[in-house]
């Protein structure tokens, strides 16, 4: 059946300064119920004002019902004063800054498409009527693009096979590649880190077969590719301060609370090495990849206490526990688990991983020979 089709109590304004009116058909639930937010299917049009003659405005439908993914984050606040709501009012509001900010960073940068477009940021509201507070915020949706795709977690399931050596190879290649080049243009230009960057918060987009794409690479070439990757979910992301501030590394804008404002935000390496950690968790990636290839993706994974007397390198691949700290082994165990331990010791402000910063992780892949 149909589903009720929500209005704001506000126009929106498009980039020529146009009001517009968006209707939202809030569908099926798309992800499992219970996390920090739930992702909906759902339908999107668009309503202009018209006046007449006699001053009355109508809304007319200028763009026919399509296709959106709608982010539901409901509040979450233990007291119920202004203060507390604004605060994480602002914070999920954050997340979308960001989100629109990197989308159009990529655009002018050739990379348009590489994370999901963001259509409008809406409030649902205890009363079903104008805010008169902000503690009347029920939920906030985000409505963007509906990726015709699936997560490379799963994508990787049907692709990254035992026994395909050579063509599990090629494709961690294509992938990294390319993740690295995001990353490299979002970390140049906006200081940026993802800071949740696992095989479940990247999207493979669908295309016809024989599609492809050329990426040219500063200082690493043209590259083509059959994969078009979506990075997704800015809920732990920031950007850093920059030159002028006492820290330069410290967070300017960050979206959600895990991480607080004070955290050094841009760490070159944090991201692709809790990507390629994530990988080790699910796969063992020494069972599934070329010795040569494991052997780049090893060194890249090794970690340093910077500004400790007595430091030893930190291999992350014999694993982190639960609170960050690193496990000890004679030997590469078979698995490792992820679990909060990742987030907890890549935020540490001593940790750097200087293999897996991006342009690192370029030079180290631009010199490899993949197999045939």
């Amino acid at each position: 059946g149909r589903h009720e089709i929500y209005f704001p109590h506000n126009y929106f304004y498009d980039a020529s300064g146009v009001p517009y009116m968006p209707a939202i058909e809030k569908g099926v639930l798309y992800n499992d119920h219970g996390g920090y937010s739930d992702i909906f299917k759902g339908q999107r049009s668009i309503y202009k004002p018209q006046g007449d003659l006699a001053g009355t405005v109508h809304m007319v439908r200028a763009v026919g019902f399509s296709d959106v993914c709608i982010k539901e984050i409901g509040l979450c606040v233990e007291s119920s004063t202004e203060k507390e709501y604004l605060e994480e009012i602002n914070a999920i509001l954050y997340e979308a800054y960001l989100h629109a900010l990197i989308d159009e960073t990529l655009e002018r940068n050739g990379l348009g498409g590489s994370v999901p477009r963001l259509y409008e940021v809406l409030a649902t509201t205890t009363t079903g009527t104008p805010l008169t507070s902000p503690t009347q915020v029920e939920s906030i949706w985000m409505t963007m693009e509906l990726i015709s795709g699936e997560t490379l977690e799963r994508y990787l399931q049907r692709k990254f096979l035992a026994g395909k050596i050579v063509a599990n190879t090629r494709l961690l290649y294509e992938v990294l590649v390319q993740l690295s080049y995001i990353l490299q243009v979002l970390q140049s230009t906006l200081l940026f880190n993802h800071r949740d960057l696992k095989i479940n918060n990247i999207y493979v987009r669908h295309h016809e077969p024989g599609w492809k794409k050329t990426l040219v690479i500063p200082e690493f070439g043209s590259f083509e590719t059959e994969l078009d990757l979506v990075m997704i979910d800015f809920g732990f992301s920031c950007i850093s301060c920059g030159s002028g501030f006492l820290n330069p590394r410290a967070t300017l804008l960050g979206a959600g609370s895990f991480f607080p404002a004070e955290d050094d935000c841009l760490k070159k390496g944090r991201d692709l090495a809790q990507f390629l950690y994530s990988l080790q968790c699910t796969y063992s990636l020494q069972s599934f990849v070329s010795p040569a290839f494991f052997d780049i993706l090893h060194r890249a994974v090794t970690a340093e206490r910077r500004g400790i007397v007595g430091a030893h390198p930190i291999d992350l691949y014999m694993g982190l526990d639960a609170i960050g700290s690193p496990m000890t082994s004679a030997r590469l165990p078979a698995s490792i688990k992820y679990n909060d331990g990742i987030y907890l010791f890549l935020r540490d402000p001593a940790v750097e991983v200087p293999g897996c910063e991006p342009c690192a992780m370029l030079r180290a892949l631009k010199g490899f020979v993949l197999p045939r």
